[in-house]
């Protein structure tokens, strides 16, 4: 049972116990790092109070918020009832050709023998499409809305500076 090399086994026997004497030292030195650290970021009670005039503040901030958020969905139903109405009656007028009708047919309806769970993530997807399609329809609108109100400031410049050369002609 003797090794043939007492040397390297003696050597390879030192070794695996430094390194099991520094691991433990290491180990000991960051659990006491680590301690200190969560030590210096705990945070006393007396810290985390708000002053109840703050808070009531928080509280108005956010039901105006809350409020503010309500009136802009609003708006924004209305003016997709709007749009919608419009892009009715701009396409009632013209049949479409076979393929775009089939290309802009509805997916077919999920049958109802599905559990209704499947039936609602059909519901989602159908929802999420239309959200999609409004949301670029509405980045459309308002690239033209901003190149009607830069083509308008434009306008207004001209005419200042018209009215502006022509006082000082006169």
């Amino acid at each position: 049972d003797k090794p043939g090399d007492p040397y390297a086994f003696l050597q390879k026997q030192v070794t695996k116990r430094m390194v099991a004497g520094s691991s433990r030292q290491v180990g000991a030195a960051m659990s006491s790092g680590v301690e200190s650290l969560i030590a210096s970021q705990t945070v006393s009670p007396q810290a985390c109070t708000v002053a109840p005039d703050q808070l009531l503040k928080l509280e108005r901030d956010a039901a105006e918020a809350s409020a503010q958020l309500t009136e802009d969905n609003r708006k924004l139903r209305e003016m997709t009832g709007q749009l919608r109405m419009r892009y009715e009656q701009l396409m009632s007028p013209h049949e479409p050709a076979p393929e775009e009708e089939e290309a802009r047919a509805d997916p077919p309806a999920v049958p109802t023998m599905l559990p209704p769970h499947f039936q609602a993530y059909h519901d989602i997807a159908k929802l999420q499409d239309d959200i999609t399609s409004l949301a670029k329809e509405n980045s459309s609108l308002v690239v033209e809305l901003s190149q009607m109100r830069s083509a308008l400031d434009a306008v207004s410049k001209e005419i200042v500076h018209t009215a502006a050369t022509e006082g000082i002609a006169q």
